[in-house]
């Protein structure tokens, strides 16, 4: 995670300039969302997991799945935040 999250902040907010259009705001409030899906999931995977009793297949399930939703969670946050570089540096003159 280390390694995930440093090399993404090094390539895209710094390398990327993304810190240009970042608001604290959006800073703090963007990382709910992807809590709220952990939280879900995790009520959800509990309830299977007592009524199915197959805890080791849904605990990797619930990893693969996590980790997938991050994945694109991640690439989608990144590419909004080029359009916004994108759009500031166009519309300087």
């Amino acid at each position: 995670m280390v390694l995930s999250h440093g090399g993404s902040f090094a390539w895209n907010y710094v390398g990327r300039e993304e810190f240009r259009t970042a608001s604290p705001g959006g800073q703090m409030a963007g990382p709910y969302r992807r809590v709220f899906v952990l939280h879900l999931t995790i009520v959800l995977g509990a309830f299977l997991v007592t009524a199915l009793g197959g805890a080791a297949v849904l605990v990797v399930l619930l990893v693969v799945l996590k980790t997938g939703l991050d994945a694109a969670a991640h690439v989608r946050e990144h590419r909004r935040a080029r359009r916004r570089t994108a759009g500031e540096t166009s519309g300087a003159t």
